[in-house]
């Protein structure tokens, strides 16, 4: 029963994935979103690291680089970088698998060929409208 059943399910996701060729686009679009958001904050967090004063070292100190002293805000700063890093990266895990799975749903339950066409565009339509708000709080809570 069980090998029946893995095999039907492959059947079904081998038919989605002809059907729905858009849906292979989503790894490599999120792939340069992320690649782009993480340079963005690379060079936020090096940009607050480097704002602080520069305290010489003492002089038994092996390494020649001077030590950065923090200001009262700059610790918070990176905080709560540290924070958004973990949010953005659980937000881009989360969203692709809310595509797909919309995705997924209106192709396996209209009947015309039409709509599954489309199916990737209009989940993402439905997602940016109306679940947007779902993915960031669930990705907020897992961070």
């Amino acid at each position: 029963m069980r090998v029946r059943l893995t095999i039907a399910i492959v059947k079904t996701t081998a038919e989605y994935v002809q059907d729905t060729p858009k849906a292979l686009a989503i790894a490599p679009a999120m792939f340069l979103i992320v690649l782009f958001s993480l340079t963005l904050q690379v060079f936020a967090v090096v940009y607050i690291w480097t704002s602080g004063r520069l305290r010489k070292g003492s002089e038994d100190q092996i390494i020649p680089i001077a030590n950065i002293e923090l200001g009262p805000g700059q610790g918070l700063a990176l905080f709560f970088m540290t924070i958004f890093f973990y949010w953005t990266s659980y937000f881009y895990v989360d969203l692709p698998k809310m595509l797909i799975s919309g995705s997924t749903c209106i192709w396996y339950w209209s009947d015309d060929g039409e709509e599954k066409d489309k199916s990737v565009d209009t989940s993402v339509d439905r997602t940016m409208r109306y679940n947007i708000g779902s993915v960031a709080m669930g990705s907020l809570l897992r961070a």
